[in-house]
């Protein structure tokens, strides 16, 4: 199965996530990954990192540190929550220089590891920041940052099996359904 679970920002998105991907776990007697993609380069970073890991304590997540290349992880009857597809697409596009890779190759790129990650367990669940909500004059580097954003996020929806949108910590299935409730 595989779920995209999206929201704005603190809207719950990340619980319901973990609540979603334990029960399937549960369910399914596998192991429970959690593939961390922020990177511990700055205090606030340090802060939602930290704030992550609390809010999984007791959930049986083992944890993946990988902020890039997520179709080389390997991990046959799992139930994986990817978090979150925003940052490791920010992650795949920039350069720790700053510099911008070509847009369309790199969505194709993270699009691909995605399959590739999907096909390498039993379960994949992707956490999605919505942030296209808002101004529509933007920078060069945002819009294109955007652009990739929107095709693997869009992409990556049509192939899932649901989609969910968290608003206040209530999830609405645009898409399909999952066997355990996640409410």
């Amino acid at each position: 199965m595989t779920v995209l679970i999206t929201g704005a920002s603190k809207s719950g998105k990340s619980a319901v996530a973990e609540e979603l991907a334990a029960a399937l776990g549960r369910s399914d007697g596998k192991r429970l990954y959690y593939v961390a993609t922020m990177e511990n380069n700055c205090e606030s970073a340090h802060r939602r990192i930290n704030a992550h890991r609390l809010a999984r304590q007791g959930k049986s997540f083992i944890t993946i540190e990988c902020s890039r290349s997520v179709g080389q992880l390997v991990l046959p009857d799992s139930t994986v929550l990817l978090e979150c597809l925003t940052v490791l697409i920010a992650n795949e596009l920039f350069l720790p220089d700053g510099t911008m890779k070509d847009p369309v190759r790199t969505a194709d790129c993270v699009f691909a590891d995605l399959m590739r990650l999907a096909g390498s367990c039993r379960n994949l669940i992707a956490v999605c920041s919505d942030v296209f909500c808002g101004d529509t004059a933007y920078s060069e580097t945002v819009a294109a940052y955007l652009d990739v954003l929107s095709s693997v996020r869009n992409r990556f929806a049509a192939f899932s099996t649901a989609v969910i949108e968290v608003t206040a910590g209530i999830p609405v299935y645009i898409k399909g359904s999952v066997i355990h409730d996640c409410a």
